[in-house]
């Protein structure tokens, strides 16, 4: 019971509970195996290449229609490849719509949607998720 409260929180101890593959900053992208950080540029109808020029260091995810800079390797908790696991919402999230960025829900246009605190998109919420751990001493 205690493990399972140290994983959902993502604290590290020296024990070697499990510590979160990304950072708090940061979504696993289920295209591309990696922990992505946004950054507040979307690359939504912008040509190939739009990104490393706009922002250097980064790449547009196919997901969300974010400029991002790619991390540590991961696998997504959520099914299929249509949302993230935001680290903030603890839920599987559908960009509703990818690339069109907000800074509150009132910003979504559609019913329900939320304002990720991450990508600062809006999103559909979906399954709750716990973001993909390692283990700290591994």
């Amino acid at each position: 019971a205690l493990l399972a409260v140290v994983a959902i929180s993502g604290a590290a101890t020296a024990a070697g509970a499990p510590d979160s593959v990304c950072p708090d900053n940061s979504y696993c992208c289920p295209f591309a195996g990696s922990c992505m950080t946004p950054t507040n540029t979307s690359c939504l109808n912008k040509p190939d290449g739009f990104c490393s020029t706009a922002v250097p260091g980064t790449d547009c995810c196919p997901l969300t229609k974010l400029c991002v800079k790619p991390g540590a390797t991961c696998v997504s908790p959520c099914a299929g490849d249509k949302s993230y696991c935001c680290p903030d919402a603890k839920h599987c999230l559908f960009p509703d719509p990818p690339g069109v960025l907000c800074k509150t829900g009132a910003d979504c246009k559609n019913a329900g949607d939320v304002c990720c605190p991450v990508t600062k998109l809006c999103t559909r919420i979906g399954a709750p998720c716990t973001p993909p751990m390692t283990w700290a001493d591994v």
